[in-house]
């Protein structure tokens, strides 16, 4: 059987985005949405844009927003039948504040809504269809039955045959320094591939460098590669072939919200094509650039053919990336 499917678990919401970044969430203010957000689904979306065969665990309320996320997902191609629906709580939510400095801040209602509760764990047949299962912190810290989950899916998935992706995406909202670290240590010990910021890094490790950190990530046996994102300045892929800085592109930022599920997305998408690691880099940065230019968590993840005619507009498009 094919292992084709990247997978995703986590909370699904309802999102509301601030217009203007001057009112805080406790004024009176404009709020664009719902857009359906939640890291794992802005990630299995973006996955399903680029062609790729994506899969989403996750629970929503019997109520109109849950409905929505549920359309969306039939919508965007995402095969959702790991999606439950409960009618004892409701679709939970979320609200961006944008700050004048242009940082925002994010009130989740989650833990305590729909998507606190875990879905049923997938057969062994959906099993030996994952090629990728993809874990973010965001989930691991939202309450200890979701920690579990994912915890068990990694390890049913490697046990299966599939792989496994770590985005730690720490949110100060959600968990303390210590829990996180103790959260994502048993992703990384069987975490093929690790997406972590330079200050995400170091705090997991405690390094006091961002490369002692990705040089600490990257001594995990089954380690492929630590791909340390960099926003604008791009990234740089830690791996037995040493480092490879690959640089971003110039864009004007309009909403930054779900960037970095994006780049996630299309680096692991890239990779099931056949891609290098650099190639697949490069692929992640365009499609990471692309989603900043449109408000919305998802609005702005791009399709095949899109981040196809930005690497050649903008002069790196290569031989590699013709094949993807």
């Amino acid at each position: 059987m094919s292992r084709s499917v990247i997978l995703s678990m986590g909370e699904a919401l309802a999102e509301f985005v601030q217009v203007g970044a001057h009112a805080p969430l406790a004024e009176e203010g404009t709020y664009r949405g719902p857009f359906a957000s939640g890291a794992p689904l802005i990630f299995a979306t973006a996955v399903a844009r680029l062609g790729g065969r994506s899969a989403f665990l996750g629970t929503v309320g019997d109520d109109e927003f849950g409905g929505a996320i549920r359309n969306f997902l039939a919508n965007e191609g995402v095969a959702h039948g790991g999606v439950t629906t409960t009618d004892t709580l409701p679709t939970s939510a979320s609200f961006v504040v944008n700050h004048p400095d242009g940082t925002r801040s994010f009130f989740f209602h989650m833990r305590n809504g729909a998507a606190g509760v875990p879905p049923p764990l997938p057969d062994s047949a959906f099993l030996q269809r994952i090629a990728w299962a993809h874990i973010n912190g965001s989930c691991l810290a939202m309450n200890d039955s979701w920690w579990q989950y994912c915890v068990q899916i990694a390890r049913l998935v490697r046990e299966s045959g599939g792989r496994v992706s770590l985005d730690p995406n720490i949110r100060a909202e959600l968990a303390s320094p210590e829990q996180i670290r103790a959260l994502v240590a048993p992703i990384i010990n069987v975490a093929n591939i690790v997406f972590p910021s330079g200050e995400e890094a170091q705090l997991i490790t405690g390094a006091e460098t961002t490369a002692a950190a990705c040089a600490a990530l990257r001594e995990a046996p089954q380690n492929e590669a630590v791909v340390l994102k960099q926003g604008a300045d791009g990234c740089i892929v830690h791996s037995e072939s040493g480092s490879i800085a690959v640089p971003s592109f110039p864009v004007e930022e309009v909403d930054a919200t779900g960037a970095g599920d994006t780049f996630d997305a299309a680096f692991l998408w890239a990779l099931q094509q056949g891609a290098y690691l650099e190639t697949a880099a490069l692929w992640a940065n365009a499609a990471g650039a692309i989603s900043v230019t449109v408000t919305g968590p998802i609005e702005g993840a791009p399709r095949r053919e899109n981040v196809a005619a930005f690497l050649r507009a903008h002069g790196r498009q290569t031989a590699a990336t013709e094949q993807l």
